[in-house]
Order: structure tokens, then C-alpha cells, then sequence
């Protein structure tokens, strides 16, 4: 729903987009899976042995996710994107929590911003300058569903940027759960069910945004 730049009050008219309407096959962002080692696009090929038993061996299962309808498989008749019940929204875009004011070591060799040894700096210093740079970074909103996915939307436009499929959602103390969305004899079950967190870490050297989510009621993984 639109907000208000003067006051921030958000309007409970029309919504601006609904996820059902934008997020679509053939128009979606990259989606991604967690193969056990790497990071992977979740495509057949991509997927490991344990991962394709647990999609039965049908590459029309990942066909299925990626939004396509199936003959014989479940249909979607509200839209490719899962029921969401427990898992709140975050919002990404110029974020700024304050950490320039933790103490720093560093010596500044450009007023403050650029320093001699940065291998030295626990990072305080460094931040005001990452939170310059991505001052006008576009917004985006995150957020886990019951069809297996964490999904990242354009804020502005619903545009889906992003999926990513955990690699504990696959199979379930036994259950073949994301070959079992796909069926048509499903019956409701929770995937990625919990809250994503999103926050500025200094990792490597670097500050980065980082997101953190667990699977909630849908299992024991973050």
C-alpha cells in the first residue's frame, strides 16, 4: 500500500501490487537452492542425488515450482506464490544502524573515511561510508511462504528479484515435502515459515547486508 512521505501513515485504499498478480512464470528473478556444499540455481541440473530422489526423479516437479502448470500436478488457482501465515515481511532498502559510532582503532588517512590499514579495523569507522554508498538503494521486501520459498520482491513494483528454495525443505524426517506440494492430493503443510532478519554485519573486512531466516514451524534450518 502507498505510504505517506509526509507523515508515514500508509493508505488502506488500493494496494499498489499484489504478490498473486507479479509474481508469475517466465517473469520471475534468479532462484536459487542451498545443493549441501555451494549455493546452486535450482535448476535439474544443479541439484544433487539425495535432491532429485526427494523431487520423486521428475524434472517436471522443478518445472512445477518454477511456476509452470503441470498436467496431472496440482493446480495453483490463487497464484504460484504460497500461503504465508507466521513469517513477517522485512523491508531492505537504505538502512543505517548506527554502528560508525562503535569504537575503532583505525587511523583515518582521508578524513574519516578511507584508512591506512584496514585489515586493523573492527569496522566502526568503515561503516558511515557503506551507509553512504547505498543510500539510494532500491527497496526490496522479503519473505518466506508455504511453497517452499524465501522470495525477494521489488518494493516498488512486486517484480520478484530473487527465490531461494532451503535445503531443508526437500525432505522432512522422511516426507518428500516439495515434491509432495506439487501433487494434487497435497494436504496443507509449513515450509519456510519464519520471520527473515536483515542487518549490517563487518565480515571480511567489509561491510555487507546480510539476511538471516529460519524455517520456523516448517523445520529445523536456517
Amino acid at each position: 500500500f502507498p505510504i505517506s512521505a509526509s507523515n508515514g501513515e500508509v493508505s488502506t485504499g488500493t494496494a499498489d501490487w499484489e504478490a498473486k498478480d507479479t509474481v508469475k512464470a517466465g517473469t520471475r528473478g534468479s532462484m536459487l537452492t542451498w545443493n549441501g556444499s555451494v549455493g546452486a540455481t535450482f535448476d535439474w541440473g544443479s541439484l544433487t542425488t539425495a535432491q532429485k530422489t526427494a523431487l520423486n526423479n521428475d524434472t517436471n516437479v522443478v518445472t512445477w515450482i518454477k511456476g509452470t502448470d503441470v498436467v496431472g500436478f496440482r493446480e495453483r488457482k490463487n497464484g504460484i506464490i504460497g500461503d504465508i501465515i507466521n513469517s513477517d515481511p522485512a523491508f531492505v532498502g537504505a538502512l543505517n544502524f548506527g554502528y560508525m559510532n562503535l569504537p575503532d582503532t583505525c587511523t583515518s588517512s582521508d578524513g574519516g573515511i578511507t584508512y591506512d590499514n584496514p585489515n586493523g579495523c573492527s569496522g566502526g569507522k568503515l561503516y558511515g561510508k557503506f551507509v553512504e554508498d547505498n543510500k539510494n538503494r532500491a527497496g526490496m521486501i522479503y519473505f518466506g511462504a508455504n511453497d517452499g520459498q524465501l522470495h525477494g520482491l521489488d518494493a516498488d513494483t512486486g517484480a520478484e528479484k530473487v527465490s531461494f528454495i532451503p535445503a531443508g525443505v526437500y525432505n522432512v524426517n522422511g516426507e518428500n515435502k516439495l515434491y509432495n506440494l506439487s501433487q494434487p492430493d497435497y494436504s496443507h503443510r509449513y515450509f519456510v515459515d519464519g520471520s527473515p532478519f536483515v542487518g549490517d554485519a563487518y565480515i571480511s573486512n567489509s561491510w555487507k547486508t546480510v539476511l538471516v531466516s529460519g524455517l520456523g514451524i516448517g523445520g529445523k534450518r536456517v
